[in-house]
């Protein structure tokens, strides 16, 4: 006999993270191309960009005049780094930009010249790239030599500055100094305006900006992979997020958990309806399973009383019960199905029931006889009855709490080899919880729908059953969708076809 004890632990993490995205592979797909479009519309509202760069070498200037001042007059540096710090600080400075201002006659405020250009050096190599941004080529290129130019002017006036200075401190001194060493310090100061006439103040020009033929942004095809990229990651989230809020069941493994029972059978999503023989056995074998494990997972050898409900409306469980109804019919057994759920009949759509046919409603208020109320016999199942509800009362609840229920089954139960009642769902309406009790039951079966039974709805469900005494029952997982071709063939078993269950099971030789 089966355990109905759930046996199967929780999915992975990959294994759950590689269904979430399957199943909604079309959000990813969403995220991504709106994020791709969003960059590309972006760029489209911007104004282009052009970049020009004019390259500097900065160091010495190869005189050794700190020796003959014993100062730092000259260029040469004793921290390198900090030289090209002071650089990379210096090249965007007011000062300079007042002189690019001058130098190209520019009308507007100098700080904006500032903002359009910066510096950065080149590792392991004595060269600042200055580059200047600007909507004009011409423009660019144009900015970028002048604040090369007027940053390499800049520093040589700074040091011939220096050094003029030099020159006077040493002048100062000769009056006060001796005969003997007025020749040395004469050197030295020859020396200084040497220096002064030739300096470059430690920066030269090396590389000249050209104009670009090519605008730096913005780049439509980089910034549509970045949105693109974007977009992904914001769909995982979506994805992800989305799951930790959602309480639907999705797997064989939630509905287990969630109702705390196995599986007795699974009964998947269809999207089509069966045109060959083949296909119509293919669709029918689910119910044959669960005719089979419904007696296996019973005390009784064969189940005479099956009751079938479902937590809350549109779950499918008047299609299975259907579906089960038939099966048994297909085997030999002689089958009574009864439509319980006075408050929403569905038997008109499934079966062939004639119209104004009275049904269990009538029979309960005693309007109508068994015989009465009996439709016998279906297409291609002469052993298969159905009560259909045949009205609606107002007291339904009552009707099937009260005895003449209970001797309603009884007398069912000894004409037909399997009763399958079709019962309303538990949580909306206590119409099935007065049949729970009855001791004709021998077996429930509670259908779920995937994809939207919530884990709440299966918790309440179980606790209700376990209420009325109803520890062991089957579950059946309907619409659960076959992405491997592990149950068949797609077919819908909730087609819109009045009859969906016509011809299923054709003939009992086929």
């Amino acid at each position: 006999m089966p355990n109905l004890e759930p046996s199967t632990g929780p999915a992975s993490s990959l294994t759950t993270a590689l269904r979430l995205l399957r199943e909604r592979w079309w959000v990813l797909l969403l995220c991504l191309v709106l994020g791709a479009a969003a960059f590309v519309v972006n760029d489209s509202r911007k104004t282009q960009q052009y970049e020009a760069t004019a390259t500097l070498l900065f160091g010495t200037t190869g005189s050794n005049v700190s020796s003959l001042l014993n100062t730092a007059a000259s260029n040469i540096s004793a921290d390198p780094q900090r030289d090209q710090s002071t650089t990379l600080l210096l090249v965007g400075s007011s000062s300079v930009a007042d002189r690019v201002k001058k130098a190209l006659d520019y009308p507007g405020p100098s700080s904006d010249l500032g903002d359009a250009v910066s510096a950065s050096a080149r590792a392991d190599a004595n060269l600042i790239d200055v580059t200047a941004t600007h909507p004009d080529p011409a423009r660019a290129a144009a900015l970028a030599n002048a604040f090369a130019q007027q940053y390499q002017a800049f520093r040589r006036e700074t040091d011939r500055a220096g050094l003029r200075q030099g020159i006077e401190s040493l002048a100062a001194q000769f009056a006060e100094t001796p005969a003997a060493q007025q020749d040395s310090l004469r050197d030295s100061i020859a020396a200084l305006k040497a220096s002064e006439a030739t300096t470059t103040g430690g920066v030269q020009l090396v590389d000249q900006a050209t104009e670009p033929t090519e605008a730096a942004s913005p780049r439509p095809k980089r910034d549509a992979v970045l949105g693109a990229i974007l977009g992904l990651a914001i769909g995982a989230v979506l994805v992800f997020g989305v799951d930790l809020v959602d309480r639907r069941l999705r797997t064989i493994g939630d509905f287990e958990d969630a109702f705390q029972s196995n599986t007795l059978v699974v009964v998947p999503l269809r999207k089509r309806e069966p045109r060959t023989a083949a296909e119509r056995q293919a669709a029918v074998e689910p119910f044959r399973m669960l005719r089979v494990s419904l007696g296996q997972a019973s005390d009784l050898e064969t189940p005479r009383v099956v009751l079938v409900t479902s937590a809350v409306q549109g779950e499918g469980k008047s299609t299975i019960a259907a579906g089960l109804a038939r099966a048994a019919a297909f085997s030999g057994q002689r089958v009574v199905l009864v439509e319980l759920d006075l408050r929403r009949p569905a038997f008109q759509r499934l079966f062939e029931v004639p119209t104004g046919q009275r049904g269990l409603a009538s029979l309960l208020q005693a309007e109508a006889s068994l015989d009465e109320v009996l439709v016998h016999g279906q297409p291609n199942l002469p052993t298969l009855d159905v009560i259909p509800a045949g009205g609606m009362p107002a007291r339904s609840a009552e009707l099937l709490s009260g005895p003449y229920m209970r001797r309603v089954l009884d007398d069912l139960a000894g004409r037909f080899d399997v009763v399958v009642l079709d019962s309303p769902p538990l949580l909306p309406v206590a119409d099935t919880h007065a049949i729970l009790d009855a001791e004709r039951v021998d077996t429930v079966v509670v259908v779920a729908k995937a994809h939207s039974t919530t884990r709440d709805q299966a918790t309440r469900a179980r606790m209700i059953l376990l209420q009325h005494g109803r520890a062991r029952y089957g579950l059946v997982v309907n619409a659960l969708r076959d992405d491997h071709g592990t149950y068949g063939y797609e077919y819908d078993v909730s087609a819109t076809s009045s009859k969906p269950f016509a011809g299923m099971l054709g003939s009992r030789s086929s």
